[in-house]
């Protein structure tokens, strides 16, 4: 029996399939996926790492499935005063093909700035 560890966000979705790579009988031939292969359980509400046994036979696989905290949440800092504690988010980063608002509006006075510069130049 062949199985896979693997990660995942908390509030994703897992199925014991996810993990199951192939099994075969003593002849070599190869095995459906039964969910009575599996051993064990995976809490996807809370982060943390969970053992998960599938079993063929004799023969047993163990594997990790890694439940990490959500995107938004690692996105949180706190900071402590000398007297008072204060939780900030803190800015995250823009993901692949996101624009923030600023970047265009600096693009635009860039322009603005490069086309009035240019008609003044045409004048002289």
């Amino acid at each position: 029996i062949d199985a896979k560890n693997s990660s995942m966000y908390v509030g994703d979705k897992w199925n014991e399939e996810d993990n199951f790579v192939s099994a075969t009988d003593k002849a070599g031939n190869p095995v459906l996926f039964d969910p009575a292969m599996v051993s064990g359980s995976v809490d996807t509400t809370k982060a943390g790492e969970y053992p998960i046994t599938y079993t063929n036979g004799v023969v047993k696989k163990e594997i990790l499935v890694t439940v990490k905290e959500n995107k938004t949440s690692m996105n949180s800092t706190s900071i402590s005063g000398e007297n008072d504690k204060e939780t900030r988010n803190s800015q995250r980063l823009p993901q692949a093909g996101e624009v923030q608002s600023y970047n265009i509006l600096g693009l635009s006075l860039l322009s603005l700035v490069t086309f009035i510069a240019s008609k003044r130049k045409r004048k002289n």
